[in-house]
């Protein structure tokens, strides 16, 4: 696979990087990047790659950069090693905004975070009432300045366990809409981030739900 650091599509963020490389061994079915993996099939070994850091130097705009778009930076088979040589790396580039999604929060509480990481774990929903709680509760800890949750892929109404930590919500649709969230769902977001003054940011995979004319803010 060649790998670069490159414009992305995703509209809440600039750049992505991908300094771990492999077919992620998390149990998401909905995960675009194993589809990617076994397409063309890519070399599977799951690895830390340094020099994919290296390229942060040809980034000279103040920009958004999602890290580790492609795997689970905190899974239990990724070295506490890389993880700490990746956070003391971005620590090194502060004029950028480095946003982490995760599924394991509680692995992410062990780690020490630079001032400009972004936190956020992704609930579908989909989790079970203390699973949810549990995320929401480790996010709460981490000591990051902009904590966020994204609900993407939205596979059921995700239950109130303390959004209000959050500084963002991101909400999407599973990708191509090929299971489409209730527009119901969408809209109680909508309503509590109004409540709350919370960002939220609306993919525009929603626009067959909702219309061209999308809330997309950012944290302030």
């Amino acid at each position: 696979m060649k790998s670069r650091i490159q414009k992305t599509k995703i509209g809440w963020t600039d750049y992505t990087l991908n300094p771990i490389k492999g077919r992620c061994n998390g149990p998401c079915p909905y995960c675009y990047a194993k589809r990617m993996y076994d397409r063309f099939k890519w070399n599977p070994e799951i690895r830390f790659v340094p020099k994919e850091l290296d390229k942060l130097e040809k980034i000279k705009k103040p920009s958004r950069i999602f890290l580790c778009s492609m795997h689970e930076l905190f899974g239990n088979w990724i070295s506490s090693r890389w993880i700490n040589t990746i956070l003391y790396t971005v620590g090194n580039y502060p004029q950028h905004a480095f946003q982490i999604l995760t599924k394991c929060p509680e692995r992410a509480l062990h780690f020490h975070y630079p001032r400009n990481i972004w936190m956020g774990i992704t609930i579908t929903g989909e989790e079970s009432r203390d699973r949810q709680k549990k995320m929401l509760a480790s996010l709460r800890e981490i000591d990051s300045r902009v904590r966020f949750i994204s609900f993407e892929p939205l596979l059921a109404m995700p239950i109130d366990f303390g959004w209000e930590i959050a500084n963002w919500f991101i909400v999407g649709a599973k990708t191509n809409l090929y299971l489409a969230p209730s527009k119901h769902w969408i809209e109680c977001l909508i309503y509590y981030s109004k409540k709350t003054e919370i960002p939220i940011f609306l993919k525009n995979n929603l626009k067959p739900l909702l219309g061209d004319n999308l809330r997309q803010e950012f944290p302030r």
